[in-house]
């Protein structure tokens, strides 16, 4: 895809025609490695960025994912988050915010220690300095954009525009360079903005949710309660 190969060699992209660019492949990984800023929106399945080997292999078991972790770049990614603010411009940090349907982190993925440990995963990214998380109720009601899954990649150099990347579970990537087909996902992440759950809210979501999972009594008393009220 053209925005990868401009942002990793930009004068070798100012002197030739983008229309006439040779369409080399590339992965998301390749252009996450370049992005500074990642909006993801997961109403399917968490992306791999940030999913745990045993969540990952309860997907390829279930023939829901093709491949094993890619665990040397997500590493890579995820080391980016841990810069800390005064080194952000000079080690380029990665920020990433995460915004995820409960129904995605109530998929039963796995066996229920597949999900606790994914989601206390969650938890511990959530604690580091480029990474949010939020997530989206599932009482909230119809709103633009739900059900859809993407992720929006932004880069430093204010000349390299964004790009939306729409992809399968079974790996075919599409994505969108041009400023009208990107404008509905940026109005769906406008849209999210308004239903989905503060940053405190949704990690507290977590830490209760994967509770729930590792205690067992704890989970039927729940319940139990809900049925009550």
């Amino acid at each position: 895809m053209r925005v990868a190969q401009r942002a990793v060699d930009p004068q070798m992209w100012d002197r030739i025609n983008g229309d006439a660019w040779a369409r080399l492949t590339w992965t998301p990984w390749d252009v996450l490695a370049e992005a500074s800023e990642l909006v993801i929106v997961a109403a399917e399945t968490l992306p791999e960025l940030v999913r745990t080997g045993g969540y990952q292999s309860a997907l390829v078991k279930s023939g829901a994912a093709a491949n094993d972790l890619d665990l040397a770049n997500q590493q890579e990614a995820l080391s980016r988050l841990r810069v800390g603010t005064e080194q952000a411009a000079k080690l380029r940090r990665l920020n990433v915010r995460l915004i995820v349907t409960e129904q995605v982190l109530n998929g039963g993925v796995g066996d229920s220690r597949v999900m606790a440990d994914q989601l206390e995963h969650l938890e511990e990214l959530g604690e580091l300095p480029g990474f949010e998380l939020r997530i989206v109720d599932g009482d909230v009601g119809p709103y633009f954009g739900m059900g859809v899954s993407f992720t929006v990649m932004r880069f430093v150099e204010k000349r390299f525009d964004d790009v939306v990347l729409l992809h399968t579970l079974h790996g075919g990537n599409t994505w969108l360079e041009l400023a009208a087909e990107r404008a509905p996902y940026e109005r769906v992440l406008v849209a999210l903005d308004d239903v989905a759950l503060a940053e405190e809210l949704s990690l507290l979501w977590l830490n209760e949710a994967s509770l729930r999972l590792r205690d067992p009594a704890r989970r039927l008393q729940l319940v139990t309660d809900q049925a009550r009220s």
